[in-house]
């Protein structure tokens, strides 16, 4: 039977350390694709802001802003059935924790031991060194 290798990566936004294989193992940096898609939205939030204090930034979004308050003013008449822009809150669920003895892969489940890299697989004519993991 082959030996599963894992290696511990901490997630980038919520700093949880998870365990992947090296056959799931594809350059992640997130332990869930609700973690990448909040850093994702983060990170275009903040290049928005640099844009608009750039001079064509301020223009376009005085622009867009008089579209808005335009359209604001055609559509002015609100119904009582109109719930606004609330966002209700997401609910929380708390997760008893459990204690593992084994690593197991955080994506395809599978259990395995734990190394501080990958070894080279070996086809190819390029080095033959192992290439580090995560945030480390």
């Amino acid at each position: 039977m082959e030996k599963i290798l894992l290696c511990e990566i901490e997630c980038k936004h919520c700093h949880l350390h998870f365990h992947i294989c090296q056959s799931c193992f594809h350059g992640q940096s997130y332990c869930s694709p609700f973690c990448r898609t909040i850093d994702q939205k983060q990170a275009h939030c903040k290049a928005q802001q640099k844009y608009r204090r750039t001079d064509k930034g301020r223009e376009n979004h005085r622009q867009a802003e008089k579209r808005r308050r335009a359209h604001q003013n055609q559509n002015n008449q609100k119904t009582v059935g109109d719930r606004g822009t609330t966002i209700p809150c997401r609910s929380i669920k708390l997760y008893e924790i459990v204690v593992k003895k084994t690593a197991q892969c955080h994506f395809c489940g599978r259990y395995g031991v734990v190394v501080n890299y990958f070894p080279h697989r070996g086809y190819g004519s390029r080095h033959k060194t192992t290439r580090p993991i995560g945030n480390r």
